[in-house]
C-alpha cells in the first residue's frame, strides 16, 4: 500500500497527499489495499523518537503476519520498532532529570553539598500540586548524584547519565544487525583523522548515534538525496517528483515555534498552515525530524511543504494531520546535515562534511515505495519504481568501514 494517495507534478511544483492512518496489526503487506484495514497512527512517542516516525511516512510497512518473502523486512522493522521503544522508556525521565539540573544550576546550586540542602528542603522547592511520579524523579537524580563520586557537577552528572543510556541503546541496536560497535569505535579512533579525542562520553555517544542512523537507512533501503540546500528550489521539485517525499532533519516545524500556525492556504482539498512573519520562536539542542511532500516555485515566492510527526493521523479525522509550509529560504537555513546543525557547511557550497566516500549527500532521504500505486495528475513526467524495495543486513566490513571513513574527515564539535 502506497503512503500516499494522489499527487500533483507540475513544472513549477510537486505535491503528494499523504494516506491518513496505517495499516491495522492484522494487515500484511502482501493484502491488496481493499483488504488493509487503515487504523489511527498516533504522533510521535517521547524520547527522541521523530526520526523513526517520520521514516514511517516514507517506508514499506510490513506489518505482524508478513509472507515468507517479507519475513526479513518484518525482523527489520521489529528491531528498530524496539529500539524506539527502549528510547520511549528511558529518555523521558533522564530528560526531565537533566532539565531539574540545569534549573537548579542556573540558581547557583551545582555540587554535591547543594544537592544535599536541595534534598532536605525538595518539598519548598518542587511545585505543590506535582503527582509522586514527577516528583520522585528530582529526587532520583540528586540521591545519584550525591552517592556518585565521579562528577562534581549535577549537570554533568545528569547529561552522562543520558549519554550512557543512548551509547547502550545504541550498542545493543547495532548487535542486532551484526555490527560490533566497539570495533567500529576503534576503526574510527585508529584512524587518526580526528581533531578530538574519542575518550568522551559525548564523542561515543555522537559516532554511534550516526552510525545507528546510518544503519536503519541502509535496512529501510532508503537513499540518499542529490538534493543540498546550495541549490535552488527547482532542484528539490524535480527530486521530489522523480522520487516521492524526503525525510530530513533540522530545526524545522513545530517545536521551534511558541506561537500556533495559521492557514494560509489550501491545496487538493487539504488546509495548509504556515507561521505569520516574526512569529515567536525557540531555540532547542535537539533537531526534529519532517517529512517533505512538496515544494513550488510561483514568481518570487518558493515554498516547501511538509508534515510533522508530532501530529498524529487518522483515517476518520482528516484534519487530524496538519500540512505546514515554509518559505524556501527559510528551509534551507533550517535544514540538518545528518550529521548534526553543526556538521552543515554554507549555503553557498558543497563541503567536504556534506558528502560520504560514495559522493552522496546527507541531507534528505527518500524511499521511493511512498510513490507506488499512488496516482499523479502531471503536466510533466514523473518516475516511481515498479517494486518495492527489499532489505538486507549490512555488514561492518563495507557499509559500517565507509560511515568510519566519513566519520573520520569531521571534527565532531558537540
Amino acid at each position: 500500500m502506497s503512503n500516499f494517495i494522489s499527487s500533483i507534478s507540475k513544472p513549477s511544483s510537486v505535491f503528494f497527499t499523504p494516506r491518513q492512518g496505517k495499516p491495522g496489526p492484522r494487515s500484511s503487506s502482501s493484502s491488496s489495499e481493499e483488504s488493509r484495514g487503515l487504523v489511527p497512527q498516533s504522533s510521535q512517542k517521547e524520547g527522541s523518537s521523530c526520526l523513526y516516525y517520520a521514516l514511517n511516512t516514507i517506508r514499506q510497512r510490513v506489518g505482524k503476519n508478513p509472507p515468507k518473502s517479507l519475513k526479513k523486512q518484518r525482523e527489520v522493522e521489529h528491531i528498530i520498532s524496539q529500539q524506539r521503544k527502549l528510547r520511549s522508556k528511558h529518555f523521558p525521565e533522564i530528560s526531565h532529570m537533566h532539565d531539574f539540573a540545569q534549573q537548579v544550576g542556573g540558581a547557583g546550586y551545582s555540587t554535591r553539598r547543594e544537592a544535599e540542602v536541595l534534598l532536605k528542603n525538595i518539598d519548598q522547592i518542587l511545585s505543590s500540586g506535582i503527582s509522586p511520579q514527577q516528583r520522585a524523579i528530582p529526587i532520583k537524580a540528586l540521591t545519584g548524584f550525591i552517592k556518585q563520586k565521579e562528577y562534581d557537577n549535577f549537570v554533568e552528572y545528569t547529561q552522562s547519565i543520558k549519554l550512557k543510556k543512548q551509547i547502550a541503546i545504541n550498542k545493543w541496536f547495532l548487535k542486532q544487525f551484526k555490527i560490533d560497535p566497539d570495533e567500529f569505535l576503534q576503526d574510527v579512533k585508529s584512524s587518526g583523522k580526528h581533531k578530538t579525542p574519542l575518550s568522551t562520553l559525548e564523542q561515543q555517544s555522537l559516532i554511534l548515534e550516526r552510525l545507528a542512523v546510518e544503519t536503519q537507512f541502509a535496512q529501510y533501503a532508503l537513499t540518499k538525496s542529490p538534493w543540498h540546500p546550495s541549490l535552488p528550489v527547482e532542484s528539490l521539485i524535480q527530486h521530489l517528483r522523480a522520487k516521492g517525499p524526503h525525510v530530513v532533519s533540522g530545526t524545522i516545524g513545530q517545536p521551534y515555534y511558541k506561537d500556533v500556525p495559521h492557514k494560509v492556504e489550501e491545496i487538493q482539498g487539504k488546509s495548509i498552515y504556515g507561521w505569520k512573519p516574526g512569529a515567536e520562536t525557540q531555540s532547542l539542542s535537539e533537531t526534529h525530524c519532517v517529512t517533505i511532500i512538496g515544494a513550488r516555485k510561483k514568481g518570487k515566492d518558493e515554498r516547501v511543504y511538509f508534515i510533522d510527526p508530532l501530529d498524529g493521523s487518522d483515517p476518520e479525522k482528516p484534519g487530524q494531520q496538519k500540512i505546514y509550509t515554509i518559505s524556501y529560504k527559510n528551509f534551507v537555513k533550517k535544514v540538518a546535515n545528518w550529521g548534526g546543525m553543526q556538521f552543515r557547511t554554507s549555503e553557498g557550497e558543497i563541503g567536504r562534511e556534506d558528502l560520504n566516500p560514495s559522493g552522496e549527500n546527507n541531507y534528505g532521504v527518500y524511499a521511493g515505495y511512498a510513490l507506488e500505486n499512488s496516482s499523479t495528475s502531471s503536466s510533466s513526467s514523473s518516475s516511481s519504481p515498479s517494486s518495492s524495495p527489499s532489505s538486507s543486513s549490512i555488514s561492518s566490513s563495507s557499509s559500517t568501514s565507509s560511515l568510519s571513513d566519513s566519520l573520520s574527515l569531521m571534527s565532531l564539535q558537540t
